[in-house]
């Protein structure tokens, strides 16, 4: 058996319409907001491939497994470290601005209707064949905010396809679609295998995906 390699987060596979770039929303994160893995004990910073949720505050915090996702970190702005504003892939968790409105923390997220969504499974004991998997294919699955705090320096909400929990569940976040076909899936016995999602409960709906949302 040989692991797949890890990749972080919900990675974009491609667009629902033939775009090749995802589009981008810049949305404020609230001053000194705190992200929880989804034991609600373990404190993560924000990071690129986290999906996150729409709040009543008008920003967004990350979306662990009961929350219905808006759309997909895509970057992070630069953050107010205490002395200047940083360029960086992550945003540390209760980073604060001071209530200045120039350090305010920002990040562009990709609503998550706009395309389909490579993520890796948490598990390798669900399915250990290609076969295993193609049979998933059409089903549910949520997503797991696991927690990583290997790196005490830069805690992650680590976010996974809750692949033991596949079911055709409508309340489940996640249409499997397909399996990657990265060469990053080098042995489905292994872990970290790559699939092809689109999301199925989404936060905000349009009548064009057949609903119309409330306002949060």
């Amino acid at each position: 058996m040989a692991n797949n390699v890890h990749k972080y987060g919900f990675r974009w596979a491609r667009s629902v319409n033939g775009n090749q770039d995802p589009p981008v929303i810049e949305f404020t994160v609230a001053d000194a907001y705190q992200a929880k893995a989804d034991d609600t004990t373990t404190s993560v910073d924000l990071n690129v491939g986290d999906p996150v949720k729409m709040v009543n505050t008008g920003t967004v915090a990350l979306a662990v497994t009961t929350n219905d996702v808006f759309g997909i970190v895509t970057a992070v702005l630069p953050y107010w470290n205490g002395t200047a504003m940083t360029p960086s892939n992550r945003l540390p968790g209760a980073t604060t601005g001071g209530g200045i409105l120039e350090r305010k923390s920002r990040v562009l997220v990709t609503p998550v209707k706009a395309g389909y969504w490579e993520c890796d499974v948490d598990d390798n004991s669900t399915a250990t064949t290609e076969a295993a998997y193609l049979a998933f294919i059409h089903e549910n699955v949520d997503h797991t905010c696991v927690g990583d705090t290997t790196d005490a320096n830069r805690p992650k909400a680590d976010p996974r396809l809750d692949i033991s929990g596949h079911a055709t569940t409508n309340t489940l976040g996640w249409r499997i679609m397909g399996i990657s076909k990265t060469l990053e899936n080098v042995d489905f016995s292994g872990t970290n295998v790559k699939l092809i999602v689109d999301c199925n409960n989404v936060q905000v709906f349009d009548a064009t995906h057949g609903n119309i949302g409330t306002g949060v």
